[in-house]
């Protein structure tokens, strides 16, 4: 490795790294707070809903020996002498590795491929620092954020009242996994030739190991060892715990890391190990126009998010028929489900599944609409409007996009969500009642279309703020019930305004008036954008 220069007497890495940490700071405190605060009311409200032994052995009942349950939780280590830390593992374990996966992938790319391609990385090389120096220090940060994770989430299950070597172990498991694949997307960084592409590659690793986890637990096969997420959850947290599959996660933590430090200094700086493919040296005549343009840079993304959302719907289709009985032995699970009169429990528990499902919706609306501001930074944005483009068509370019990704993922909620619930329940009555309860969420998704545009015209460098409102909306629609919160903090959230299909019959004035806000949001946003400079 080759040894940082000294600045000011301090090396190039701890100085990049201070960069760093004051650049991402707002960026960490929400991930690893956001994570932390999960743990916490994850902890809490799993320790006072199963304070028995007939509840906890209830909920290992409803969910023992499910597919479906399994390859998104696990196979239930513990469940043949159950506790409440056996279900805390279940309900939170893969779901907080991912989330620590994901994290450590979007802060490695961001401060190393990403640098390289934006041009950033040149003016660093340019002072006296060393060639590992930038990916050091992006190491240092993402592992520095995991083990805060894991140390404080440990600290937080003890607080609540579970046993110290559990929790221990559990935390310690999912920061691990979160350092494992920030050495995957250090070696991916190295052969990916663009931050986009690197950022593909660590996410197929995920997936592939995710799956591979998930069939082997199902299978009872040696498949589940062939990926991190198996090892994490070979800990056995709260169960006879195994340390040794824990130094597994560190081995193989520490050859990524290596492998990633060796592959540096055989690429140059700004390319990859692996060339980018040449394209057709004449576009395709449908790409001649800004929506052609924008939907063949977001078609993967919108691809992704809809394969996400419909899996997530097809898990929670798949165990609507359990939730009656898993209610009548522990009554406070229903505090995380709306009440609504004359519903059942099953209706109300599919429409606060379309609900959370919707959410997601929601994230992805903000993160196709804000594409237009990643495109005005990049550059891309100013060669686009040198052509006879006009500012206006540019943006509604990305919102036709951002609309029609938004209703492709409540189509794919609906039909997840029905086929879950058709192949459990026996019968597909309610499979076209589904669909359109999912379509008929979107005014509320399509809010956020407009918050995102509205943003990136008037307030081009606080995009944040369009992910605070999200957030906002995200802590009223899962845990708004359960805190009572009064209905002056409610209120506001799109999602309230509607009929909670499909428990409920729909309005027609609610979701007009939404999409009203949706157009008008969109039109101001525009609007300003066509009157402002460009500000890279």
């Amino acid at each position: 490795m080759t040894a940082a220069l000294r600045v000011g007497g301090l090396s190039g890495t701890q100085l990049l790294t201070g960069f760093i940490l004051r650049r991402d700071r707002r960026r960490l405190a929400l991930w690893v707070l956001g994570l932390i605060g999960l743990v916490g009311l994850s902890a809490d409200s799993i320790y006072s809903l199963y304070a028995t032994p007939e509840q906890v052995q209830q909920y290992v009942t409803s969910v023992e020996g499910n597919p479906a349950v399994i390859m998104f939780a696990g196979p239930g280590y513990g469940f043949d002498d159950p506790n409440v830390g056996t279900i805390l593992v279940n309900e939170l374990s893969l779901w907080m590795a991912l989330a620590c996966a994901v994290m450590s992938m979007l802060l490695m790319v961001r401060h190393t491929r990403a640098e390289e391609d934006n041009g950033g990385a040149d003016l660093v090389r340019a002072q006296p620092v060393g060639r590992n120096s930038p990916i050091t220090a992006a190491m240092t940060v993402a592992i520095g954020a995991n083990l805060i994770i894991g140390l404080v989430s440990a600290a937080v299950m003890i607080a609540v009242g579970f046993d110290v070597a559990g929790s221990i172990a559990l935390s310690t498991s999912f920061a691990l996994v979160g350092v494992v694949f920030a050495g995957v997307t250090a070696v991916s960084s190295q052969f990916a030739p663009t931050a986009r592409a690197a950022s593909g590659l660590t996410a197929a690793v995920l997936a592939v190991t995710y799956i591979l986890r998930g069939v082997g637990d199902i299978r009872e096969g040696w498949l589940s060892w062939a990926s991190p997420f198996g090892w994490g959850l070979g800990v056995r947290a709260f169960a006879s715990e195994r340390w040794w599959t824990l130094a597994l996660l560190v081995l193989l933590a520490a050859l990524l890391i290596w492998l990633a430090f060796w592959l540096i200094d055989r690429r140059d700086l700004g390319s990859g190990l692996l060339q980018e493919r040449r394209g057709q040296p004449v576009a395709a005549p449908w790409l001649a126009n800004p929506t052609a343009m924008a939907w063949r840079m977001q078609r993967m993304s919108i691809g992704g998010w809809a394969t996400g959302v419909f899996v997530m719907a097809l898990l929670f289709g798949s165990v609507s028929d359990a939730i009656e009985s898993m209610i009548e032995t522990s009554p406070e699970l229903a505090e995380f489900m709306p009440g609504i009169d004359g519903a059942s429990v099953t209706e109300a528990f599919l429409a606060s599944s379309l609900a959370m499902l919707a959410l997601l919706a929601a994230g992805f609306a903000l993160s196709s609409s804000l594409r237009t501001r990643s495109e005005e930074t990049s550059g891309h944005a100013e060669m686009l409007l040198a052509t006879p483009t006009s500012r206006p068509r540019f943006v509604v370019a990305h919102v036709w996009i951002s609309v029609a990704g938004c209703f492709l993922l409540m189509l794919a909620a609906g039909l997840g969500l029905a086929i879950g619930n058709a192949l459990v329940v026996g019968n597909t009555g309610e499979f076209v009642a589904l669909l359109v309860a999912a379509i008929q969420l979107l005014p509320a998704v399509l809010v956020f279309v407009g918050v995102g545009i509205a943003v990136f015209g008037w307030l081009p460098h606080q995009t944040a703020a369009a992910w605070i409102t999200f957030a906002a909306s995200v802590v009223i629609g899962i845990l708004g019930d359960l805190l009572d919160l009064p209905n002056a903090a409610t209120a506001w959230s799109p999602f309230e305004m509607l009929a909670a299909v499909p428990a409920e019959d729909f309005e027609a004035l609610p979701a007009l008036g939404l999409l009203a806000v949706s157009a008008v949001l969109v039109s101001v946003g525009v609007w300003r954008f066509a009157n402002r400079d460009l500000e890279p």
